[in-house]
């Protein structure tokens, strides 16, 4: 639905927990409430069993109970759905309750509009844990930081972070893809010039470096850099002041340095195409983004932020089914995440306010959904993050873990979700999670689940 929350109230326990892990399957962000008439501001819709309906803002509401035609009009009632819940028709009314706060013209909180700004941070993998964790100790350090990563990981989006968490965050953050600068132009880009430096340079003109004074240059595609020029950002840096293009007075810089490159620079100055000082200069301390085939885990936590974003900019919400998640679990994404949003934004516009399953997807991208290795690999999905494969588990957290609630909650999730493909035949369930049948009846009776009586 979008990084916003689902208020859930039920009074019984065990139903609150069957739902609760239900929307966080298909990743949603659930809180749990005692009362839906007040509720906090980055609450989107609510789930309860109940009568009452949210007070203080018109809220789309699912139910449980019998399946009528609910009056939206008079309560908010967007789905009236039945236990056990059934995948697609949550997906169902879950767009449901998208569509009516478009309708109703939600206000989304700003907090949120300021989230998802930064999506590509999104996702609790190792490797974006690791990130998280270099951006941390460096952010409020002066000193210069060289991104690495491959084209669309969020370089800048990371330098611009970066930028917001330290002490320069009231001053400018200045960006300058130095590969998308024609080279004669270059110099005068960076450096600034005076007046009748060159023909047309009518009048006087700061560069990039000095108008990021008191805050932070961010030099993408620093590779692109020419060999000369290279030597005048090394003085620049060092000397913390740059002359201006036809000019012989020193102007006073104080920037941080942010550069970005998708290449292996050290292998740029051993065959001498990128001066070693200027490399020392910027290397100070390395930040390496993974692509996102090496986080396939953060895909659907992705897939709900980019969401989100979608529809916050366009007024269109799209969800995605199992088979679009598992095909974007098993795509290259040679674009990574920049590649992953354009898609999201192409569906929402193409197939506003649906449901968009694998067959609907491009064809380099659908093809991966019937893979044999989807349905061999033995793949699970927890926390509604993701799925993510056994012989690599979420990273354990900091505060620890309650071992036998979380495999509990786990293998109950997994028996409910064989039950529904199988539409509760207990033996074919039995098969699809490869234990014998009775072993199945007697995990169920310990979880309270209920058996068909085809079985």
């Amino acid at each position: 639905m979008s990084r916003l929350r689902i208020a859930v109230k039920f009074d019984d326990a065990e139903t609150a927990r069957h739902v609760t892990d239900r929307l966080e399957f298909v990743g949603e962000r659930v809180v749990p409430v005692a009362d839906v008439g007040r509720l906090p501001d980055d609450v989107g819709a609510v789930f309860t069993d109940g009568d009452a309906t949210p007070e203080d803002r018109a809220l789309p509401t699912i139910k449980l109970g019998r399946a009528t035609e609910p009056s939206v009009e008079r309560d908010g009632v967007v789905a009236t759905l039945s236990l056990p819940l059934q995948l697609n028709e949550l997906l169902s009314a879950l767009h449901a309750a998208a569509q009516f706060r478009d309708q109703q013209g939600f206000d989304w909180p700003q907090v949120e509009k300021e989230s998802l700004r930064f999506a590509d941070l999104v996702g609790t993998s190792p490797r974006m844990a690791a990130v998280r964790e270099a951006m941390g100790k460096v952010a409020a350090r002066d000193v210069t930081v060289l991104i690495r990563g491959e084209s669309g990981t969020g370089k800048e989006i990371v330098a611009r972070a970066l930028h917001r968490a330290s002490h320069r965050s009231d001053g400018p953050f200045v960006p300058l893809n130095v590969g998308a600068i024609p080279a004669e132009l270059l110099e005068s880009e960076l450096f600034g010039h005076e007046k009748g430096a060159f023909t047309g340079a009518l009048g006087s003109k700061p560069g990039r470096i000095e108008m990021a004074n008191g805050g932070t240059l961010f030099l993408d595609e620093i590779d692109e850099l020419p060999m000369p020029m290279q030597l005048r950002l090394l003085r620049a840096l060092q000397e913390r002041s740059i002359e201006r293009v036809g000019g012989n007075t020193a102007i006073k810089c104080n920037v941080r340095a942010i550069a970005a490159t998708h290449r292996d620079l050290e292998e740029m100055t051993r065959v001498g195409d990128f001066r070693e000082d200027l490399y020392y200069r910027l290397n100070v301390f390395p930040i390496v983004l993974p692509t996102l085939r090496e986080r396939a885990g953060d895909i659907g936590a992705l897939i709900a932020a980019l969401s989100a974003d979608v529809a916050a900019r366009q007024g269109v919400s799209v969800r995605f089914d199992a088979s679009a998640v598992a095909a974007f679990e098993r795509y290259s994404w040679p674009g990574n995440v920049r590649e992953l949003a354009s898609l999201i934004e192409r569906m929402a516009i193409a197939h506003p306010g649906g449901i968009v399953g694998a067959e609907r997807l491009p064809a380099r991208i659908g093809a991966a959904a019937n893979d044999a290795s989807v349905r061999d690999a033995g793949l699970i999905r927890t926390h509604g993050d993701s799925l993510i494969d056994p012989d690599r588990p979420p990273a354990l957290p900091v505060n620890g873990i309650d071992l036998k609630d979380y495999l509990e909650r786990l293998e109950r999730s997994l028996i409910r979700q064989a039950l529904d493909d199988t539409d509760c035949v207990v033996a074919r369930a039995a098969d699809r999670l490869h234990i014998r049948r009775t072993t199945l009846v007697e995990k169920m009776r310990k979880y309270g689940l209920q058996r068909s009586d085809a079985a």
